[in-house]
């Protein structure tokens, strides 16, 4: 069993992935290529079965006394489900930090943007600018683009459900700190409740993996906005995307 974090991701009831190994990103990466042994996945699609249907933090011993069992849900402001972290080790054992992880969403009907209170940590957002729209639009202005800049901008530009993305990106933190960011996320439709309309949102997670000096896939912070972060800030609030 894993002796660190794993970080899973199951955006939109999708076939739940590992997205990072500790500070490693993973590309949705399936359980079982990570688990072998048939008990041991049988135990840990257990446990994130139950999260799916209730998202609670889960902090038990196996029947058997072998094991203990961590998990931490990651959910939007407004409870909806986008992965968790889990860790299983001796019963004894010390259960690791973990890195800081948050789940957000960009309506790109709507031109709306949310994220969890997980993630304005992540960012070092003071507790008086928190669930505001300027806290939430700062996510653009915070981020300094990777290579994949004009993968990302086409995703967003042809909004298509079934896409997928993962990078490393930079993102500065409001206290100024340069955080090397890993984020996975999904495109899909929706349909709106309150109007019964059909939407596409990109639901994903950022991880923190560490000061961006200290990893290899950050990229440098640059001179004024990239083409994406300009590009994205002007159409979320414009209407447009």
């Amino acid at each position: 069993m894993a002796t660190k974090w794993l970080l899973i991701e199951s955006i939109g009831g999708a076939t739940p992935s590992i997205i990072g190994l500790g500070s490693t990103p993973r590309k949705f990466t399936p359980l079982d290529k990570f688990f072998k042994s048939k008990d041991s996945l049988d135990e840990v699609y257990s446990v994130i079965t139950e999260v799916m249907a209730s998202p609670d933090r889960v902090d038990r011993v196996t029947a058997d006394g072998s094991r203990r069992v961590v998990v931490e849900p990651l959910v939007t402001f407004s409870g909806r489900l986008h992965g968790m972290y889990l860790w299983t080790g001796g019963p004894d054992e010390v259960v690791p930090d973990r890195d800081p992880a948050g789940a957000w969403l960009f309506n790109l009907t709507a031109s709306k943007a949310s994220g969890s209170s997980d993630l304005l940590d992540l960012y070092g957002v003071p507790e008086d600018e928190r669930h505001t729209e300027k806290a939430m639009a700062g996510a653009f202005t915070r981020l300094v683009t990777n290579r994949d800049e004009g993968e990302a901008l086409s995703k967003i530009i042809h909004s298509a459900p079934g896409t997928i993305h993962q990078a490393v990106w930079t993102v500065r933190r409001d206290d100024d700190e340069l955080r090397a960011a890993h984020f996975s996320c999904r495109m899909l439709e929706e349909i709106d409740p309150a109007t019964g309309r059909s939407e596409v949102i990109l639901r994903g997670i950022t991880q923190d993996i560490g000061p961006a000096i200290d990893v290899a896939a950050a990229p440098p912070p640059v001179v004024g906005d990239s083409p994406l972060v300009s590009f994205a800030a002007k159409r979320l609030f414009s209407g447009k995307i």
